[in-house]
C-alpha cells in the first residue's frame, strides 16, 4: 500500500513491441507500471533506501511469513496471500477486456489467471527448491481502485481490498498492458523469513494492486497470462531486471553469482545458469556466493551496451517489454524468489512438499535414468545419481526396507499384493516404486526381488533396530515364492 510518508515511488511504464521504457519519480511508497521484456539480466528486487523522516531503516520489500496486521487488517503470507478480481467473478472480469478474434471462455480465462499465480508456487525445476508462497482466491472481498497518490498527504498505507487486487483499468497507452501498485507498512521494519528467521530487516509489503489494461485489445489469452504472471512477480517484491533510470536508487544493479560480460558467450553462460541453491536461506541478503553487478541498457544514453543485455537466449520473466517465450519464471526468477522467500529443503524431499513420499523416490529413480541427472538428487555426495542414492533414500531417510512398496515401514505380503495388482510384472513397461521397481531400472521384474531379498527385510517388521540383517530366514521366503508361483501359472493361462 502507498505510505502516508515519504517512501519513494517509481512509475515505470512498460511497453510491448520493444519500445523503450520510460520512468519518472514521485513521492509516496512504491508504484510499478510494467509489462514484459526483450532484454535479459539476473534478478533484481525492490530496495527502498533508509527514510530518516519516519525513522525507517528501509530495505528490501518482502511479505511477512508470520501473521501481520496493518490497521487491524491481516496482511501476510500466513494462510496464503488472498486475491480478488474486479466484478467479483471470472465472468464479470472477462467482460471488461477486448480480444483479437474470439474471446476466451470463462473457464479458459479462470484457468489462465490461476496458472499465473501457480507460476510462482511451482518447484524450481533446476534446483528442486519449493516455496512457502501460496495464493488463495477471495472473490467475495470487493476490489477497490485507489486513486493515484501524488503527495505525502494523500498517501494511503493500506489497499482496502484483498491482499492482492486484480483490476481492469484503462492505462491510456496503446502499448501498455499491465502495472503493479505495491503498498508498504511504514511502521514495521522487519519480517520473519519463510526459512524461520525472525526480525529480519525489510520493508514489509502490506498489499498489492495489479492493473490490467482494459482499453487495449489483447492479442491472446497467453499474452494476458504472461503479463499477469509478470505483475505478480512485482507483487511479491521482484523488480524489473532491465529497468534503467537515473532517478532509481538501485538503477541497473542486479544480483548474480558469476556474471561475466567479456563476450556474448560468457554472458549467456553466466546469465542462464541456475544459482537459487547458492542463496543462504538464513541470511539471503548477505549470501556469500552472490554479488551485485551494474549494467546499463540501450535506453540509457550515458552507457555503452555490453554483452549480456541483448545476448540471444537470455530470457528472464521479470523483464519489461513483451517477447514471445515460454511463460513463467526462469532460472534467475526462481533465484529471486528464493532470495525473497527462502525455502529450506528437506533432504530427499524432491517434490518440495515437506514430506518423504512415494513420489519422491519415483522422482529419484527417474533421475537415475536421466541423461544428465541433476546433482541435488545425489544423496551420498559422490557426484553421481544412481541406485546407491535410491538405497540411501529408502534405508536411511525413510528408514524402511527395499521392497516396502507402500512405504508403511515394513516389507511384507501386503507389498507383494500391491505390486502384483498393478499388473506391471515382466511387461517391460515403466513401473514406479509402488508398482514393483525396487532396483531403480523403472521396470518390475525378477531383479527387483533379488534387490529386495538381499536387503533382508521381508517380514522383519520396522527397520528400526535391524542395523545389520542378512538374507531372510528360509521360512520367511516361502510366502513370496509361493505367491510368485501362483502368479506365474495365472499368467501362462
Amino acid at each position: 500500500m502507498l505510505l502516508s510518508h515519504s517512501f519513494p515511488v517509481w512509475f515505470g511504464a512498460c511497453r510491448v513491441n520493444g519500445l523503450k521504457m520510460q520512468s519518472i519519480s514521485c513521492l509516496s511508497f512504491l508504484l510499478l507500471l510494467t509489462c514484459m521484456a526483450s532484454q535479459g539480466l539476473p534478478f533484481r528486487v525492490q530496495d527502498v533506501p533508509p527514510l530518516p523522516a519516519i525513522n525507517h531503516q528501509g530495505g528490501i520489500l518482502r511479505w511477512n511469513a508470520d501473521p501481520h496486521t496493518v490497521d487491524d487488517v491481516e496482511r501476510s503470507l500466513d494462510g496464503g496471500l488472498r486475491y480478488s478480481i474486479s466484478g467479483g467473478s471470472y465472468e464479470a472480469f472477462l467482460a471488461e477486456f477486448q480480444w483479437e478474434g474470439t474471446a476466451p471462455t470463462v473457464n479458459e480465462f479462470q484457468e489462465a489467471i490461476e496458472h499465473a499465480f501457480a507460476d510462482w508456487e511451482q518447484v524450481d525445476p533446476a534446483t528442486g527448491l519449493g516455496t512457502e508462497l501460496r495464493f488463495v482466491p477471495d472473490l467475495e472481498t470487493p476490489v477497490v481502485l485507489v486513486p493515484p497518490q501524488r503527495s505525502l498527504e494523500e498517501g494511503a498505507r493500506l489497499n482496502p481490498g484483498a491482499e492482492i487486487d486484480i483490476l481492469g483499468v484503462p492505462l491510456a497507452n496503446s502499448f501498455l498492458r499491465g502495472r503493479a501498485v505495491i503498498y508498504g507498512d511504514p511502521v514495521t521494519s522487519s519480517v520473519t523469513l519463510t526459512s524461520g528467521v525472525s526480525d529480519y530487516q525489510a520493508v514489509v509489503i502490506s498489499g498489492a494492486d495489479v492493473h490490467m489494461a482494459n482499453d487495449n485489445i489483447w492479442a491472446s489469452l497467453d499474452e494476458f497470462r504472461l503479463v499477469l504472471s509478470h505483475e505478480l512477480g512485482h507483487a511479491i517484491g521482484l523488480a524489473d531486471v532491465d529497468l534503467s533510470s537515473e532517478d532509481s536508487p538501485t538503477r541497473t544493479m542486479f544480483y548474480d553469482d558469476n556474471f561475466d560480460n567479456t563476450s556474448d558467450d560468457s554472458a549467456h553462460k553466466t546469465l542462464t545458469n541456475s544459482f537459487a541453491e547458492l542463496i543462504d536461506p538464513l541470511d539471503p541478503n548477505n549470501t556469500a556466493a552472490l554479488n551485485l553487478y551494474e549494467l546499463c541498457d540501450n535506453s540509457d544514453d550515458r552507457c555503452v551496451s555490453r554483452p549480456g543485455v541483448d545476448t540471444p537466449g537470455v530470457d528472464i520473466h521479470m523483464e519489461t517489454s513483451f517477447q514471445v517465450r515460454a511463460p513463467g519464471p526462469q532460472n534467475d526468477d526462481f533465484a529471486g524468489r528464493q532470495f525473497l522467500y527462502p525455502f529450506v529443503r528437506v533432504t530427499g524431499d524432491f517434490d518440495a512438499d515437506e514430506q518423504l513420499t512415494v513420489n519422491d523416490v519415483d522422482l529419484l529413480i527417474s533421475e537415475v535414468d536421466a541423461e544428465q541427472p541433476r546433482l541435488w538428487f545425489d544423496l551420498n555426495s559422490d557426484q553421481a545419481v544412481d541406485v546407491n542414492d535410491v538405497g540411501i533414500w529408502v534405508k536411511h531417510l525413510q528408514n524402511t526396507w527395499i521392497g516396502d512398496a507402500n512405504l508403511d515401514g515394513e516389507f511384507n505380503s501386503g507389498d507383494f499384493i500391491e505390486v502384483f495388482q498393478a499388473g506391471k510384472y515382466e511387461t517391460d513397461t515403466v513401473a514406479s516404486w509402488a508398482e514393483g521397481d525396487w532396483n531403480g531400472d523403472q521396470r518390475f521384474d525378477s531383479g527387483d526381488f533379488i534387490a529386495a531379498f538381499q536387503d533382508g527385510g521381508y517380514e522383519r517388521g520396522p527397520r528400526l533396530g535391524f542395523a545389520a540383517v542378512s538374507v531372510p530366514e528360509p521360512l520367511g521366503m516361502w510366502l513370496p515364492i509361493a505367491l510368485l508361483g501362483i502368479l506365474f501359472r495365472h499368467r501362462r493361462r
